[in-house]
């Protein structure tokens, strides 16, 4: 489960990089970099704190 969401958090990444490479002024490495860093982080903390919930029932 951690991988999968991983994987998920990147490929929203590489989304939302695309989208901010279209419609600011980001040049198209930092815009892709930095939101698939930002959504593969969230996605690991979500999945931790999920484990956490489930590890105190």
């Amino acid at each position: 489960m951690k991988f999968g969401m991983l994987f998920i958090g990147v490929a929203l990444g590489i989304l939302m990089g695309n989208i901010l490479a279209a419609t600011t002024l980001l040049e198209e490495p930092v815009a892709y970099l930095s939101m698939i860093f930002l959504f593969g982080g969230l996605s690991l903390v979500t999945y931790y704190v999920f484990i956490e919930k489930k590890n105190q029932n």
